[in-house]
């Protein structure tokens, strides 16, 4: 009784950490086995105190014939005859799984899981997502990234809140688990596939885990103490790694980024890697990411490749990154100016450049639009075209075409600019100050004209 009660108590402890609070939505994610029949059941109990809105989802891979329509049909009986709650059941087309191409039939899982959790929550407003990882979940994951040749990050990979989703029994052993369920009585399902070795994680669990407590009586409170210390660690990295992200991007505009290709090859290699994969992470291609690539972007002199939708290529002491078929197209009209010969400041995104042309005799209305790889303008040596021009100046053609131009009603080009690169062509002294102010976003290109 007594181990009941720390477990509670835990429990309690985890809840109040994660902001639940009396009247807090919560959505449980349920299987039907004995993880997430006790989390189903504490969370329920709870209730009578907290006046919590549960509610259940649930899913059917169909991935095991009848036995999966054995566990749909205990898990709304249960839930209903039980619990009185909200159940939202999805049932997978079958063999939809197994026919993912690239992907394991436990990945796509996972995924058509969480899609269907976000539908829930999206459409009948929960705060929370209660999944039910428990402390050995977290001891079997480690040696899988192991495995796998995670760096450190990933050894204590379950994080217990991300975002919407929060872990209650993510410090709870499984003995806890066990014992919770043959003190209170709780109904469960058992699923065949986890009595198998047919998978990485139950080999771990049914041979690797039980022989390390033959070893070590204090194995559990060994692992709290070595998630404690990756997690220090791993906070101090990331933090220094933050830094540096911000100190090697040179130029930001739009989905363009340029980084200091000698300063990035300068950092540790600890924080390199971080760098990368926040970079990764923001263009949404964290997939592509691997170590081989980390270490191609610092031995390679000449890098052109695409990962996904993601575009990288090195000119000269750069690195540019951007997203590959999402180029802006724009055309915004700037229709009068009461007054000629005026001086313009021309600024893209936060790049921290700017620029000061002076007009003369411009003929309006004025246009913005974005580059195209036939433009070109009259310099004082003749016509030149405004890609190959930019190219000489270390912007790949690709980053180059993300850039935009100002044209004239004569159709004459007054202006271009690309990231932190900007050119007027006709210049006159200065009369008056404008700002035409060009903002480039992930969403498109806005301009703003004010008066000084």
């Amino acid at each position: 009784m007594r181990l009941m009660e720390e477990m509670v108590i835990k429990l309690r402890n985890k809840l109040a950490e994660f902001g639940v609070q009396k009247g807090s939505s919560i959505l449980i994610a349920y299987s039907g086995g004995k993880d997430s029949s006790v989390l189903l059941d504490f969370l329920s109990v709870l209730n009578n105190e907290l006046e919590m809105q549960l509610g259940v989802a649930y899913i059917n891979h169909n991935l095991r014939g009848n036995e999966s329509i054995e566990e749909e049909s205990f898990v709304r009986n249960n839930v209903i005859a039980n619990y009185n709650l909200p159940l939202y059941v999805k049932v997978a087309q079958s063999g939809s799984l197994e026919s993912q191409k690239g992907e394991s039939v436990e990945s796509a899982a996972r995924k058509l899981r969480y899609d269907f959790f976000k539908e829930i929550v999206e459409k009948y407003n929960y705060k929370y997502i209660a999944t039910a990882h428990n402390f050995n979940d977290r001891i079997e994951t480690f040696f899988i990234n192991i495995l796998r040749g995670g760096g450190s990050e990933t050894l204590n990979s379950i994080p217990a809140v991300n975002g919407k989703i929060i872990r209650p029994l993510l410090d709870i052993t499984r003995e806890e688990i066990e014992n919770y369920i043959h003190t209170n009585h709780i109904s469960f399902i058992e699923d065949s596939s986890n009595q198998t070795n047919l998978y990485k994680r139950n080999i771990i669990r049914h041979d690797i885990v039980p022989a390390l407590h033959t070893v070590s009586s204090n194995m559990v409170s060994s692992f709290e103490t070595v998630f404690k210390h990756i997690d220090e660690d791993t906070d101090y990295i990331k933090s220094c790694a933050e830094v540096a992200f911000k100190e090697i991007i040179r130029f930001k505009w739009g989905n363009v980024t340029g980084i200091d290709r000698i300063a990035f090859n300068t950092l540790h290699p600890a924080i390199r890697s971080r760098v990368i994969k926040k970079l990764f992470d923001v263009y949404g291609e964290i997939s592509g990411l691997n170590q081989g690539l980390i270490n191609a972007l610092v031995t390679q002199n000449r890098i052109k490749l695409v990962k996904g939708r993601l575009y990288i290529e090195s000119k000269g002491k750069f690195l540019w990154f951007y997203k590959v078929n999402n180029k802006i197209d724009i055309t915004c009209t700037i229709d009068t100016i009461p007054f000629k010969n005026e001086l313009y400041h021309i600024d893209v995104c936060d790049t921290g450049y700017d620029y000061y042309p002076v007009f003369n005799s411009l003929f309006f209305p004025l246009t913005i639009e974005t580059i195209n790889e036939n433009d070109e303008i009259m310099l004082a040596k003749g016509r030149t075209n405004i890609v190959k021009r930019l190219g000489e100046r270390g912007i790949p053609k690709n980053i180059a075409l993300q850039g935009c131009i100002i044209r004239d009603s004569n159709k004459t080009i007054v202006v271009y600019c690309c990231g932190p690169f900007f050119e007027a062509v006709n210049k006159s002294d200065k009369t008056s100050l404008y700002y035409l102010k060009t903002i480039s976003s992930n969403t498109g290109l806005q301009t703003s004209v004010q008066y000084t």
